[in-house]
């Protein structure tokens, strides 16, 4: 059986409490405005981030600004393959209410909690896919199936929360791989967290 409980690095456990925090205000936030979609999101991403906690036990440091720089170097290489392939630049979808450039001066609220999203969204991913299922995994299989594994999984997730195609399956899957990739490595669980937030806020900015 896997062993429970694995050690974190400091920063990824600063930005787990900042989702969580979000998470529940993103929540309430859902019901009080009555927006269903936010409400779905951020309950399923709630779920997944609690999840996780099964697995936290300390804190150690693991190779955070090599990790980055490895996590976000794939993202946005996977992103230029998949724009050649779909004329899109995005590889995963992602909560997203409206366009950011359609803005007026004055932000909705729906908009705000959007931009607040693009935190809890990466890191509930990464804590319950590439760290959380990983070390499931590891113990029942050889590393290089576990990574496959859960790379997989984030995939189908993404066909199934997002309604993503089959190119939106393929890319999501090869950075599923490639997070899982650099955290193999690096032990780091803020290198691909991190990379996965800038990617997520670029996506949205860029919407």
């Amino acid at each position: 059986m896997t062993q429970l409980g694995e050690a974190y690095d400091k920063p990824f456990l600063f930005a787990y409490v900042i989702s969580y925090t979000f998470l529940v205000i993103t929540l309430l936030s859902g019901y009080y405005l009555n927006v269903t979609q936010l409400l779905a999101y951020s309950s399923v991403y709630l779920a997944m981030i609690t999840v996780s906690l099964t697995f936290m036990r300390g804190i150690e440091n693991g190779k955070i600004a090599e990790g980055t720089a490895l996590a976000l170097a794939s993202l946005f290489g996977i992103s230029f393959v998949s724009s050649i392939v779909k004329q899109s630049w995005r590889i995963m979808g992602f909560y997203q209410m409206q366009p950011l450039a359609s803005l007026a001066p004055n932000v909705p609220p729906e908009v705000a909690l959007q931009v607040m999203m693009v935190i809890p969204n990466a890191t509930a991913e990464e804590a319950f896919f590439r760290i959380g299922m990983y070390h499931m995994l590891k113990p029942l299989m050889p590393k290089h199936w576990a990574i496959l594994t859960q790379a997989t999984l984030f995939g189908v997730f993404h066909y199934y929360a997002y309604s993503v195609d089959i190119v939106g399956i393929v890319t999501a899957m090869a950075a599923g791989v490639a997070l899982g990739i650099v955290y193999a490595i690096t032990e780091s669980e803020f290198a691909p967290t991190f990379a996965h937030i800038i990617y997520n806020l670029a996506a949205v900015l860029g919407a």
